[in-house]
């Protein structure tokens, strides 16, 4: 996805990737509680990688950059009520 962004074409092209953005945040949570924040910072961190790609900027290197800084948010989001 990345590569085709890059060249720029003039009409807006998308794709879905919903399960594998998701997928990585679901084998981590598992149901659990205690894992939700760190279920949310996956999906986060895949979520800005696949944001990145999209826009044609993606890296190898931004996984490890992306990561670090997801893993630097401590507190989960918060619940809608």
């Amino acid at each position: 996805m990345n590569v085709r962004f890059k060249g720029r074409l003039p009409w807006a092209l998308a794709f879905s990737f919903a399960r594998a953005i998701q997928q990585p945040a679901l084998e981590i949570w598992h149901g659990e509680d205690g894992q939700v924040g760190a279920a949310q910072r996956a999906l986060y961190h895949r979520a800005r990688c696949n944001r990145a790609a999209r826009r044609g900027e993606y890296g190898a290197a931004m996984e490890k950059v992306t990561a670090a800084r997801v893993r630097a948010v401590e507190e989960p989001i918060s619940k809608a009520p």
